[in-house]
């Protein structure tokens, strides 16, 4: 039976050395958020005018910092009766199904709501020579659209862009995310093709979850985990006149499991903290296991000289390979190809030294193995 003690202490020296974020509760995931189902909002800058009668006055405050204090600053100014435009924030409902890679983070103030951070689109080349024709959107006062449709131009050089294309038809909804949609046009003037913001990159998404509410996405990651395979089955191996039966084996076979994962989960809000609820999730990678065993004269019959009688030798073993495994909750059940390593004096005479293997393996869910839960 092989012993591992000096990986279970290197896996739990990895463990406990490993420091989980607070706030940010998860990094480049695939988020999926349905408006209709969870309360989707945005924060986002109106240009609205508001009417002053005579003899009011406007104040404005400007707040700045000189080292570690903080100055403010107020203006007063006299108003005739005259239109007067201002800038606020305004929260939005998001009324479009939110999917894509983002990063997400909890409110420091209000552990109800998530922040999403959406990653950027990805680039996108106009030619030199096309003609294109800009429309804006700005949000007035009541959170409705105002846009402005600019002249056609034509572009003089290549422009790069980070905006999604897109060939259907753009609906007002597209400037909740977009302040600008380029429209890619042909020389009849005809839209070949949209070019938009998927997301705003400078907007504030805000994800309130009540009591017991998720929402889900998918994530991928390169783990490092611990791996139990205890069960092995052993072909029969054979040289020249001598041979060893196929053999099943029950030894407790701990090992490091270098791998890909990925799956799909839920952050479920409970209370102020944020749990994952296990879904399906599949895994692939490399494995390495390291430990000693005992051999004697049956685990000995296919070598030149076996061990005879009650004599016995112990070995250092390393086994490695390669499985895949698939989960449901938090526990991975898979199957292993691998090969042991014997090494020491006695190594070659043991009959399944360098002999492949086929394993059952339990495993422990790789991506909540690391998560403060």
């Amino acid at each position: 039976m092989k012993r591992n003690t000096i990986l279970i202490i290197l896996i739990f020296l990895i463990k406990t050395n490993y420091k989980s974020q607070t706030t940010q509760l998860r990094y480049n995931i695939k988020i999926k958020a349905d408006g209709a189902s969870t309360q989707i909002q945005k924060m986002v800058k109106t240009t609205c005018t508001l009417s002053i009668l005579q003899g009011f006055e406007v104040k404005d405050e400007y707040t700045f910092k000189n080292g570690e204090h903080t100055f403010t600053s107020t203006a007063i100014t006299p108003t005739r009766s005259t239109p007067y435009a201002l800038s606020r924030e305004k929260t939005i409902s998001v009324d479009m199904p939110l999917t894509g890679n983002a990063n997400i983070t909890k409110d420091d103030k209000d552990a109800t709501i998530l922040h999403i951070n959406f990653w950027l689109n990805h680039k996108n080349t106009i030619d030199s020579g096309q003609t294109i024709q800009y429309e804006t959107g700005e949000f007035d006062c009541s959170g409705n659209i105002v846009k402005t449709l600019h002249p056609v131009r034509v572009l003089s050089k290549d422009t790069i862009t980070y905006l999604q294309k897109v060939d259907k038809i753009i609906t007002d909804k597209w400037f909740t995310h977009a302040e600008t949609i380029i429209k890619v046009l042909n020389q009849s003037g005809t839209t070949l093709y949209y070019l938009v913001d998927k997301y705003d990159r400078d907007g504030d998404y805000r994800l309130q979850l009540k009591n017991r509410e998720y929402v889900s996405y998918k994530s991928s990651s390169i783990d490092l985990a611990p791996i139990l395979i205890p069960f092995k089955f052993r072909p029969a191996v054979g040289k020249g006149r001598s041979s060893a039966a196929q053999q099943i084996t029950s030894d407790v076979n701990l090992g490091l499991f270098i791998a890909y994962s990925y799956g799909q989960y839920k952050l479920r809000r409970e209370g102020d903290e944020y749990k994952d609820i296990g879904g399906w999730k599949f895994t692939t990678g490399l494995f390495f296991d390291f430990g000693t065993t005992t051999l004697d004269t049956s685990s000995t019959t296919t070598a030149d000289i076996p061990l005879g009688g009650k004599q016995t030798a112990s070995i250092f073993v390393v086994s490695t390979g390669f499985g895949v495994t698939a989960s449901k909750w938090d526990v991975n059940l898979g199957v292993f190809l691998g090969w042991d390593y014997g090494i020491g004096d006695y190594a070659e005479r043991w009959n399944y030294n360098k002999k492949f293997w086929v394993g059952l393996g339990l495993g422990y869910n790789l991506s909540n193995f690391w998560k403060k839960k």
